[in-house]
């Protein structure tokens, strides 16, 4: 016993004093660290909590990417409403010749910096008016300009407004060689 009683209280038996401090020093040795076993676990764990936080990050930037996307094609469709209001058609088809495609002038020709719309919408990952690559906003109207068809590219798979090819939402498919999947047409 590591205690004597001595008179009327207890004191420390110097004599025992070094066996005491040996049983006190293996219980903090024993309880220093983790195991390997505890260590694969919580870096396991970590890992599956990050890749899911990665996944469900990355789908609401495409989600928040296509939503703005929609807004702006509702911005220009009022341009091009009230454009063809005052002009009984809708502007014409860019050239290759007769707009620029990397979107710093009008990709629409009127509408752009005009009391239609200041300035045209840019999309947040893709350059305007160039029809035919796919990405981007992209305007085409027929020869007789009596409707117009607003196309671009939606990134989240699972939007159920997506142009699949086989659905009313579009009269027009896109153009050829594009991958776009999303329309928005004049009112008939």
């Amino acid at each position: 016993m590591p205690f004597r009683k001595d008179y009327r209280s207890w004191i420390l038996d110097v004599r025992k004093k070094s066996k005491i401090q040996n049983l006190t020093s293996k219980i903090f040795k024993a309880k220093q660290g983790f195991t390997l076993i505890e260590l694969m676990i919580t870096i396991t764990l970590i890992a599956v909590l990050s890749s899911v936080g990665y996944f469900n990050y990355k789908s609401a930037q495409q989600r928040g990417r296509d939503l703005r996307r929609k807004q702006d094609f509702s911005l220009i469709k009022s341009a091009l409403l009230s454009y063809y209001q005052d002009n009984g058609l809708y502007p014409a088809t860019c050239s290759a010749s007769g707009c620029a495609a990397d979107g710093t002038t009008t990709w629409i020709p009127g509408i752009g910096g005009t009391s239609y719309a200041r300035q045209l919408p840019n999309d947040p990952q893709g350059t305007n008016g160039n029809c035919t690559a796919g990405g981007g906003y992209c305007y085409m109207a027929p020869a007789d300009q009596s409707s117009f068809t607003l196309w671009t590219t939606l990134e989240n798979t699972s939007d159920a407004q997506r142009y699949n090819g086989n659905d009313a939402t579009c009269t027009q498919t896109p153009p050829t060689g594009s991958t776009f999947n999303y329309c928005m047409e004049s009112p008939k």
